[in-house]
């Protein structure tokens, strides 16, 4: 996970002056990247570089680029910058007037050693070059205090309006129920579980020989090759299968019906009920202990949802707030998305 902090500065700046920070800054160790490459493509359009002859040539046609772009289409020839580090990555973002002025971000994660150190330094870089500009074009003998940058200040967190607009779309009932169910304990075992490639074999093979009408032992042997490491008394702990009570015809063998506990079995039995295959009372019936997928289950396989419930989690693990997340219902592929709010920015993760 990536996390981004930016710093404001209202303070405009020129084309020629946005040049000659980037000279300053990369003077002082901090290389600029979209320079660097626009530098090299000037050498070698000339056919040589490496020697100050050639850089030189390249600074001036650098130059000569950013007066045509920006009398020609009124547009600045350098945006910004960006600046790498060994463990983040910084940027220079340049506005058009004072009052977007120039912002200075940084980039990181959670390995990241001090980001927000790292970031004032830079821009306290930024600002004394501003200064040093600004006093060489007034003159060593004074300086004119109306141009000196103010201090830099945090970007508000606001407003980037993504996160409310996934949420507007998403169906009221899907929302409230995501509301109740995210995180909870049972789908979060069940999910965590369900990240095994052979939980999710044998719960789909279990379906199909149910479908077939296969015997309970034979199910077990057939579906049981799938399983790997985990026990079916750990899927039945994580709500992933559930214990049943199969009723089938002595003499064909034929599945009568399912029933959901021993209870279930003695009421049917006190019923007097009988086969329809061979007519004889249910109690006489072979009878035995099987297992079959949980609501749960089925549901978490048909649309994806224990991926999403996991991506979830890892979020949550980060530090985001569960007020910065958002679930939207399931694809008609199977796809879920996950919107997140981080640092004024959103993020959508499809996974499928």
């Amino acid at each position: 996970m990536l996390f981004i902090q930016s710093n404001s500065l209202a303070f405009s700046t020129t084309a020629s002056e946005r040049l000659r920070l980037l000279d300053t800054l990369a003077a002082s160790g901090h290389n600029p990247l979209i320079r660097l490459a626009r530098r090299r493509f000037f050498q070698t359009l000339m056919g040589q570089g490496g020697d100050a002859s050639f850089d030189a040539k390249a600074a001036e046609i650098e130059r000569e680029c950013a007066s045509k772009q920006e009398s020609d289409k009124g547009v600045a020839y350098t945006p910004g910058d960006l600046f790498s580090a060994d463990d983040c990555v910084l940027s220079l973002v340049f506005g058009d007037d004072a009052e977007t002025g120039v912002s200075a971000g940084i980039v990181y994660s959670v390995e990241t050693a001090e980001p927000l150190a790292k970031l004032e330094r830079f821009c306290r870089d930024v600002r004394e070059a501003l200064v040093e500009i600004k006093e060489e074009d007034a003159g060593a003998a004074a300086t004119d205090a109306a141009t000196t940058p103010p201090s830099w200040h945090a970007r508000a967190g606001g407003s980037s309006q993504g996160l409310a607009r996934f949420m507007a779309i998403q169906p009221a009932d899907f929302v409230r129920a995501a509301a109740v169910h995210r995180g909870a304990r049972a789908l979060g075992r069940a999910s965590e579980l369900m990240e095994e490639g052979s939980v999710r074999a044998f719960l789909r093979r279990v379906q199909e020989l149910r479908r077939e009408g296969y015997t309970p032992r034979r199910l077990l042997a057939e579906a049981g090759a799938t399983l790997g490491d985990v026990s079916i008394e750990r899927m039945l702990d994580a709500g992933l299968l559930d214990r049943e009570v199969r009723v089938s015809c002595r003499k064909s063998g034929h599945a009568l019906f399912d029933l959901p506990s021993s209870d279930s079995l003695a009421a049917v039995t006190i019923s007097r009920a009988k086969c329809s295959q061979c007519a004889a009372p249910v109690a006489d019936e072979v009878i035995e202990e099987t297992i079959n997928p949980s609501r749960l289950a089925v549901a978490l396989l048909e649309d994806g949802r224990w991926l999403g419930n996991r991506v979830y989690k890892m979020v949550r693990s980060v530090g985001i707030p569960d007020s910065e997340i958002a679930t939207g219902p399931a694809g008609a592929h199977g796809e879920s998305h996950l919107a997140v709010e981080v640092c004024g920015n959103s993020f959508l993760f499809v996974t499928r």
